[in-house]
C-alpha cells in the first residue's frame, strides 16, 4: 500500500496526527492490473470477467475516473501494426462515446488541443495517446494505453475528470496512467480492493468477484481446488437483530451455495436484486443445518463450519469428482468478526473427501482483515470539507428545486447534501437499552385525529403517548453527534474513522439515517429556529 506521512495542519487548528487523506494514496489490485489512486476516491466494481473490466473511483460528489481494460495471453513483448491500429481505433470510440454521453445528458464537452502521445504529454514509456477536455468547466483527460508483461498484454483505457477539490488535475493523472503495472504470466495472484488484501500462490485463478459499498465476494480456483472469500463492512449494523452466530450461519449458507459444483458463479455486478445461480442436474440443495464448531481465526474468536453431507450427495461427489469438476466433496467454512476493520469475515474451501479444513486455513493465513492504510489510519476532515465547498460556478446556476438531479446537478446537488445541518430535537431522550454499544430513542407521539380513529374512540380526544426507536451502534454514535447541529460533512469525518468506512461508502447510509429521524420528526434543520419545522408540519 502507497501513503504520504504527511500530517493535516488544517486551517489554524492542531494537528490530528494523523496522515492528511488528500495526500494519500491507496493501491487496486484486480487480477491482472494493479494501480494507485487517491485514497478520496473509492473504486467500485461495474462489471468483471475474466478477460475485462469496468472499474469506477466515486468521491463524495462526482465520478472522477473510469477505467476499462481487457487482456490476453501474448508470446512477444511487443504490439503489432495491427494492434497499433486496433489501438486507435479503440480511442475514437472512446472519444465518440464521452461525446454521445455529454450531448444526451446536456453537458458542456469541450476537447482541448488534439490527440497527443502518452510519451508526450505524461512522459510515459507506453503505447497509446491522450487528449485533454473540460467536462462542465472542470478539466479532464481521456487516454488509451497498451502495456506487455510476461505473457500478457493489456489493453487499457481510462477517462479522468478529478473534482474541484483537485488542485493539479493532469498531475494526479499522470500519477495515476505512471502507476499502472500488469501481473505476469507465472505471478502470485494478488488483489487488494477496500478493506481487503490477499496474495495467493499462481496456481490459483480469479474466478468471480462482487464488490459494493463495503461487501466483497470473491471466488478463486485451482486444480481440484475451490476457495471463497467474503467480507461485510458495517458488522454493527449486521449484528443489530442477530447473534454472531446466527450471522455466521448465514455466510455459511451463502459460501456454501458459491462453492458447490453447480455451474460456473455470475460475475457481471448489478445495481441491485439477487443472482441466483442456474440450478442443474449436479447442484445440491442449500445447506440447511451446517455443523458449527468454536475456534480461533487470525486471532479473533470464530466459527468452523463443516458441511453436513447425505448419503447422496456423497455418492454423486464421486461421479462428479471423476468426470467433471474434481474440487466436490465436503467444503469448511471459516468465520469471524475483526472489530479493528468493523468487518465480518467468511472463508470458504472445497477440495475433494477431506482436507477442506487444512485448505482453508492454510489459505487464512494469507488474508490480512485490517490492511493499512485504511479509514481510521487517515484524518478525512479536510477532504469532506474541501468537497462540501461550494466552489463552481454551476453550484449557483443549476439549483435543485424538485424531483431527482440530472447528472449535470449531481456534483451541487451533493454538496448541498453535505452541507444539510442537523439538530436533534431536544424534547427526544436516548436512553441506554440492554445491548452494549447501543440505545433506544423515547419521543412523544400522539395517536392519529381522524374521523374513524375518534369514532373508535367514542369521540375522545387523542392521547399522547410515547414510543421507542432501538438503534444500533452506529445509529447511537450518530445521534450522539447531533447535539450542536453539525453538518453532514462534519458528521462524516467524525464517524468514518470510528466505524473505518469509507466516506462514499458511508455518505447513503448516513443519509438515509437522517431521512428516516426526519420522517418521524427527531431532527430539525440547524439553520432555522428550534422548533420551526415542528410548527411547520402542524
Amino acid at each position: 500500500m502507497a501513503k504520504t506521512l504527511q500530517k493535516t495542519t488544517g486551517t489554524g487548528e492542531a494537528s490530528s496526527g494523523l496522515p492528511d487523506a488528500r495526500n494519500c494514496w491507496s493501491t487496486f489490485s484486480l487480477f491482472p492490473v494493479r494501480m494507485e489512486t487517491p485514497m478520496g476516491w473509492h473504486p467500485i466494481i461495474a462489471d468483471w470477467t475474466v478477460q475485462s473490466s469496468r472499474i469506477r473511483w466515486e468521491s463524495l460528489t462526482t465520478t472522477p475516473l473510469e477505467v476499462n481494460w481487457l487482456w490476453r495471453k501474448t508470446e512477444t513483448g511487443y504490439l503489432s501494426d495491427r494492434e497499433r491500429r486496433k489501438l486507435d481505433e479503440g480511442f475514437d470510440r472512446e472519444a465518440a462515446g464521452a461525446e454521445k454521453q455529454a450531448k444526451a445528458n446536456r453537458i458542456a464537452l469541450e476537447w482541448k488541443d488534439e490527440a497527443r502521445s502518452l510519451r508526450e504529454l505524461f512522459d510515459l514509456d507506453a503505447e497509446g495517446k491522450a487528449r485533454e477536455y473540460r467536462w462542465n468547466g472542470l478539466p479532464g483527460c481521456l487516454a488509451v494505453m497498451a502495456l506487455t508483461a510476461k505473457g500478457r498484454a493489456v489493453f487499457l483505457s481510462a477517462a479522468c475528470c478529478p473534482p474541484v477539490s483537485c488542485r493539479d488535475p493532469l498531475g494526479v493523472f499522470r500519477r495515476i496512467l505512471k502507476s499502472v503495472r500488469v501481473a505476469e504470466e507465472g505471478a502470485p495472484l494478488h488483489i487488494v480492493l477496500p478493506g481487503l488484501e490477499v496474495e495467493w500462490p499462481a496456481e490459483w485463478r480469479l474466478d468471480g468477484v462482487r464488490g459494493r459499498e463495503g461487501h466483497v465476494y470473491l471466488d478463486v480456483e485451482a486444480p481440484g481446488k475451490r476457495v471463497g472469500l467474503a467480507r461485510l463492512g458495517f458488522a454493527e449494523w449486521h449484528l443489530a437483530n442477530s447473534s454472531h452466530e446466527k450471522v455466521y450461519a448465514s455466510l455459511a449458507k451463502v459460501l456454501f451455495d458459491r462453492s458447490e459444483p453447480g455451474g460456473p458463479v455470475q460475475t457481471t455486478i448489478g445495481s441491485g436484486g439477487k443472482l441466483e445461480r442456474v440450478k442443474t442436474v449436479l447442484g445440491r440443495a442449500q445447506e440447511k443445518d451446517p455443523e458449527a464448531e468454536g475456534t480461533e481465526l487470525a486471532g479473533h474468536p470464530g466459527v468452523l463450519f463443516n458441511e453436513r453431507r447425505r448419503i447422496h450427495i456423497r455418492m454423486g461427489d464421486r461421479i462428479v469428482r471423476r468426470f467433471f469438476r474434481k474440487y466436490a466433496g465436503a467444503a469448511t467454512v471459516l468465520a469471524w468478526h475483526c472489530p479493528a476493520s468493523h468487518s465480518l469475515w467468511a472463508l470458504s474451501a472445497r477440495c475433494g473427501e477431506a482436507g477442506a479444513e487444512a485448505l482453508a486455513r492454510e489459505m487464512l493465513s494469507t488474508v490480512r482483515c485490517h490492511p493499512d492504510p485504511n479509514p481510521t489510519a487517515v484524518d478525512w476532515a479536510e477532504l469532506i470539507a474541501e468537497e462540501a465547498r461550494m466552489q463552481s460556478g454551476d453550484d449557483d446556476r443549476n439549483p435543485i428545486k424538485r424531483g431527482k438531479p440530472q447528472i449535470q446537478d449531481a456534483a451541487a446537488w451533493r454538496r448541498k447534501q453535505l452541507g444539510f445541518r442537523v439538530r436533534a430535537i431536544p424534547e427526544v431522550r436516548l436512553e441506554p437499552s440492554s445491548k452494549d454499544g447501543t440505545g433506544d430513542l423515547v419521543y412523544e407521539a400522539t395517536a392519529p385525529d381522524t374521523m374513524l380513529a375518534r369514532a373508535l374512540r367514542g369521540g375522545r380526544a387523542p392521547e399522547k403517548g410515547y414510543r421507542r426507536l432501538a438503534l444500533d451502534a452506529i445509529g447511537r454514535q450518530t445521534w450522539e453527534t447531533l447535539e450542536h447541529g453539525p453538518a453532514v460533512s462534519d458528521m462524516l469525518a467524525i464517524l468514518c474513522p470510528r466505524f473505518a468506512a469509507h466516506p462514499v461508502e458511508f455518505f447513503p447510509k448516513l443519509l438515509a439515517f437522517l431521512k428516516m429521524l426526519g420522517e418521524r420528526r427527531l431532527v430539525e434543520s440547524a439553520d432555522e429556529p428550534p422548533g420551526v419545522e415542528t410548527k411547520k408540519a402542524e
